[in-house]
Order: C-alpha cells, then sequence, then structure tokens
C-alpha cells in the first residue's frame, strides 16, 4: 500500500510535466475585428497577432489567405477559414488556438486619385491647347471615376490627349502610368459653353414703347452656341407687345421705331436735285404718303413727270435715278 501511495506523487508530477511542454508547444492567434495591410497578398502574420511556441508561430504567420484582385477590394475572414487554412499547410489545430474576434475585416491600404483631380486636369489641358475655340467655360458631361491603386504602386503619372473636338464640344483622354506601366484610362467629355451678350427688360414695358438703357440691361450669359455676328443693343427700338421685367429680347418681340409721316398723299412738296454743287428745286405732288427714308412717287409740277423720290427729314423729296 505504501509503495503505491509514492508512486501517486511521481505520476501526478510527470503529468503536470507533460501538461507543460504540451503548452509549450501550441501558439495562440489573436484576430483584431479590423485591419489594413501594405501588401496584395495577406499572410496571417499580416492580420492576427501570434504568440506562442515560436517555431509554431513563424510557419503559421507566413500561412497564406489570399489576395486582392482590385485596389478598393477588402477580405473578410472568420476563424473557420483561417483554421482551414493552416491545415492545409500541415499545422495541427491542436498547437495553436484562435481568440479575439470571431472574423477580420483586411482593407488594402491604397493610394486614390480622386475623380475631380482628373477631370480638372483635362479642363486645363483643353484651355491651354485649345484657346481658339473661343469657349468661356467647359461644362463636364457625364461621370468619371476615382482611380484607386494599392500603396506600393510608384509615383502616378497622367498623361493627357485629344480623343475628340467640335465647336460644341470635346474629350480628353487620360492615360495613368505607374513605373512606366499604363495602369488605367479615363475618357473626360466636355460641352463648350460661350459668353453671349443679352438684353433683358428691367421693368415692364408696353407695346409700342422705345427701349432705352432706363429699362433694359444688359447682361452676360453661357450659351451652347456662340453670339451671333449680328447682335447689336436693342436701343431705340420698340416692343411689338406688352413684356413682362426680366424677358431676353430678341426680333420675335422687338422692331424698328417708325419714323413719323412726314409727306401726306396729294401733298406739296419740294423736289431737290443736288448734282456736284449744282443744286435744283422744283415744286411737286406727293402721289404718297412716306415716312423719312421712304422712297414714294411725286409728280414734278412743271413738267407733270412723275419720278420716284426719297422722303428726307425736311420734308423735301431727292429724285432717285
Amino acid at each position: 500500500m505504501r509503495k503505491y501511495r509514492k508512486l501517486i506523487p511521481l505520476m501526478t508530477l510527470l503529468f503536470l510535466s507533460a501538461s507543460a511542454v504540451k503548452a509549450q508547444d501550441t501558439a495562440t492567434v489573436y484576430l483584431p475585428r479590423e485591419v489594413t495591410v501594405n501588401s496584395s497578398d495577406v499572410v496571417l502574420d499580416d492580420v492576427a497577432i501570434i504568440s506562442g511556441d515560436n517555431e509554431i508561430a513563424q510557419a503559421a504567420g507566413a500561412v497564406s489567405l489570399g489576395n486582392f484582385n482590385r485596389a478598393d477590394q477588402n477580405l473578410v475572414l472568420d476563424r473557420a477559414v483561417i483554421m482551414s487554412r493552416l491545415s492545409s499547410e500541415g499545422i495541427s489545430r491542436n498547437s495553436f488556438r484562435i481568440t479575439g474576434a470571431k472574423r477580420v475585416t483586411v482593407n488594402r491600404k491604397n493610394k486614390v486619385i480622386d475623380s475631380e483631380k482628373i477631370i480638372a486636369g483635362a479642363r486645363r489641358y483643353l484651355k491651354n491647347n485649345f484657346e481658339s475655340s473661343g469657349w468661356a467655360e467647359l461644362a463636364q458631361v457625364g461621370s468619371c471615376d476615382d482611380l484607386t491603386v494599392g500603396a506600393g504602386v510608384g509615383e502616378l503619372e497622367l498623361y493627357y490627349r485629344l480623343v475628340s473636338a467640335d465647336e460644341n464640344s470635346a474629350a480628353v483622354g487620360v492615360d495613368i502610368y505607374a513605373d512606366d506601366e499604363k495602369l488605367a484610362e479615363r475618357v473626360i467629355r466636355f460641352r463648350g459653353k460661350y459668353e453671349r451678350r443679352v438684353a433683358i427688360t428691367k421693368e415692364r414695358v408696353q407695346t409700342g414703347e422705345v427701349l432705352t438703357p432706363e429699362n433694359v440691361k444688359i447682361e452676360k450669359r453661357l450659351s451652347d452656341t456662340p453670339q451671333s455676328g449680328g447682335w447689336r443693343e436693342p436701343f431705340g427700338m420698340v416692343a411689338r407687345r406688352d413684356l413682362a421685367p426680366g424677358t431676353e429680347l430678341n426680333s420675335q418681340v422687338t422692331g424698328r421705331a417708325e419714323s413719323p409721316k412726314v409727306v401726306e398723299r396729294n401733298e406739296r412738296v419740294v423736289i431737290k436735285i443736288n448734282t456736284g454743287g449744282l443744286k435744283i428745286t422744283a415744286q411737286g405732288q406727293a402721289l404718297q404718303q412716306g415716312r423719312v427714308g421712304e422712297q414714294i412717287w411725286v409728280r414734278n409740277s412743271d413738267s407733270q413727270k412723275r419720278l420716284p423720290a426719297i422722303v428726307r427729314e425736311d420734308g423735301s423729296v431727292e429724285p432717285v435715278f
């Protein structure tokens, strides 16, 4: 009996020693909830804190957990996936334990070129190289995505080129390079805007009222089409209909002011002829009503001949030969 009593402490000691050895031959893998990495190829060392047996920790840390196919991608790894990857590399499940979060989200540290920067560069390129277009502004058409690349990519360089252009629009290609390798390209489309002068009523203008700087203002506005070469300020013209404040004036709502009627039909008129310093006057009769600058028929009172003549501001007429 005493012999067996001596064996029990010895067996207990051997058991505890074996447990201690077993504890030393294991590793603990601690998972955070989220982590950001630099590399596109992810290993366990990148995403977890591994402690315990050094040999097991090194082997486990080198196990691949996957890679990023896109710069904006993230990986979500749960405990089961990590255990499966470790086991597939010959690391026994009894030699490690996983603590911390149930799953870890792995993000890649990226470089991002904002779409606004790409668009601004394309706009600058057009303004610097195509000033003769006469555009006052370039309005971007459509969308442009940000460019996202991995943090390990070298310095990014943007090269611009003209894709197409006409009087109303242009498209600029943007090639993005790093380390002499083309990573991506964008095509930025613009619509050209022209600066035009427009006449706007300041207040209500009634039919027949003369347009002046007091009731009309001139503004600059952007338009899809250039200013007509024949555009003139409408001062001195009249409104063809009642116009509300803020109405943009055009040929449909304005017209020339009519000259006063200075010659009536059958009215006696003076016929004036001026030929190289020789001035001749005669009496005549207007056969038509006429305003200043209009051509009417008159009859010479002496010869009774009918002849065409232009009405002048003083009421006289000048024959047309």
